[in-house]
């Protein structure tokens, strides 16, 4: 039989005016304390368990956090986005039930998240990653850039496209990596071949803990036949992706011409 919240209160605090006294307590401390209940009621006008809840989360921030702006600050830091100062500044307005709440839905989330995507332009010719959005056979391709760039604001560790059917460059972006297309990997008399559209990629990708990229190299690899990928030692592949990402991103170019990674 489950235990009602009447009981845990005579429980745990002998009644309800004692738990009542022990949350005022919180409410005391301004590092915790953004008030919420209706001036007119007060605490002791809350249901029991809601205020079992409150007392269980408060005591649990305080014991892991201490303070609001430590939990606001574990917030930002399991979500990656310890450098977005509007979202630090929307949570800060956040009581801390809520606070919490998120925090343990971030915690359970993926340590390393990846992200594929499909975009873009077709064709030898379509190497380059332009600004703004492509088009391809009358289709919107989408905006690559955006939404990569978006991909990693939102949290993304490592992005890898395909779409294009050409190799593409590596790019780093806020400390993460993205390479906008790797070329066609396999094929059987489906895909054009010769030159550029021969070419093709493995990434080979190391993240640390927290997702950020540790090391890695591109992996010439080259069709033949009627699509068989293999290896390819003059590295073509990865010269033209070193070369393509120098001239697209400058100095936040993410890969060496001897196909190492640049985290």
């Amino acid at each position: 039989m489950a235990t009602t919240p009447l009981a845990v209160v005579k429980e745990k605090f002998g009644d309800k005016a004692k738990l009542v006294a022990e949350l005022e307590k919180f409410t005391k401390d301004d590092d915790l304390w953004v008030s919420r209940t209706n001036a007119d009621k007060g605490l002791k006008h809350v249901s029991n368990a809601k205020l079992v809840k409150l007392h269980r989360t408060f005591s649990e921030v305080k014991e892991k956090f201490g303070t609001r702006a430590k939990l606001i600050d574990a917030i930002l830091e399991v979500e990656k986005r310890t450098k977005d100062e509007g979202y630090k500044t929307r949570l800060a307005a956040f009581p801390v039930p809520r606070l919490y709440d998120l925090y343990k839905s971030a915690a359970k989330r993926a340590g390393v998240v990846i992200v594929a995507m499909h975009a873009g332009a077709e064709g030898a010719d379509k190497a380059h990653l332009p600004h703004g959005h492509e088009h391809a056979f009358g289709e919107d391709r989408g905006n690559a850039r955006a939404f990569a760039h978006a991909a990693v604001d939102a949290g993304a560790d490592l992005v890898v496209g395909s779409g294009p059917h050409v190799i593409r460059g590596v790019e780093r972006y806020r400390g993460r990596l993205i390479a906008y297309s790797l070329g066609n990997f396999a094929g059987w008399h489906n895909f054009g071949m010769g030159g550029r559209l021969s070419l093709s990629g493995i990434l080979r990708v190391q993240l640390a803990a927290d997702g950020a990229p540790a090391g890695g190299t591109w992996i010439s690899m080259k069709l033949t036949g009627p699509g068989i990928p293999i290896p390819d030692p003059s590295k073509a592949s990865a010269h033209l992706a070193a070369k393509l990402s120098k001239e697209d991103f400058g100095a936040q170019t993410g890969l060496a011409s001897s196909g190492e990674l640049q985290p």
